[in-house]
C-alpha cells in the first residue's frame, strides 16, 4: 500500500531531513507526498510496460543492476527532484540530496514482503511482483 510506503518514509527519512538537510518542518509532509507519488507513478510505468527486469533487479538488491534498473532509479531520482522543486519549492541541490536519501528507503520498501515468510523471498524478487502490484494498485 502507498500508505505503508509513506509511513516508512516518515519514519526513516524525515528525521534525516530535519537533521542533515535543514528542511523546514512545514515542508516535510509535502516532501513525503511527492516521493510517494513519484514512486507509485514510476513503478506503475515499469509494471505496465512489462519492463520488469529493472524492478526485479532493484527488489532483489542485485549488485549488478541492469540498464533498466538504472533507468528506473534515474526516473525515480529525476521525478523526485522535479516534484520537490516545483511542488515544494526546494532548491535543486537540496532536492538532489533528498532524492539520494529517499531512493534507498523506497527500494527497501519494495524488497520487504508483507508477511516476511521465506516463500516471498526469492533471489530474483519475481515472486513479490504480485504483492508489489497489490501495494500500489
Amino acid at each position: 500500500m502507498l500508505s505503508q510506503l509513506l509511513g516508512g518514509l516518515k519514519n526513516e527519512l524525515v528525521p534525516t531531513l530535519t537533521k542533515d538537510a535543514n528542511v523546514e518542518e512545514n515542508k516535510l509532509d509535502d516532501i513525503v507526498s511527492v516521493i510517494g507519488d513519484v514512486a507509485k507513478k514510476e513503478v506503475g510505468k515499469e509494471m505496465a510496460g512489462n519492463s520488469l527486469s529493472g524492478l526485479t533487479s532493484l527488489i532483489s538488491g542485485s549488485s549488478s543492476a541492469s540498464s533498466s534498473s538504472s533507468s528506473l532509479k534515474d526516473n525515480l531520482t529525476s521525478g523526485i527532484v522535479s516534484g520537490l522543486m516545483s511542488k515544494v519549492g526546494i532548491t535543486n541541490s537540496t532536492a538532489q540530496m533528498i532524492a539520494g536519501k529517499a531512493i534507498p528507503v523506497v527500494m527497501s520498501f519494495f524488497s520487504k514482503s508483507d508477511d516476511n515468510s521465506d516463500d516471498d523471498k526469492s533471489d530474483d524478487g519475481g515472486s513479490m511482483l504480485g504483492d508489489l502490484a497489490g501495494k500500489f494498485f
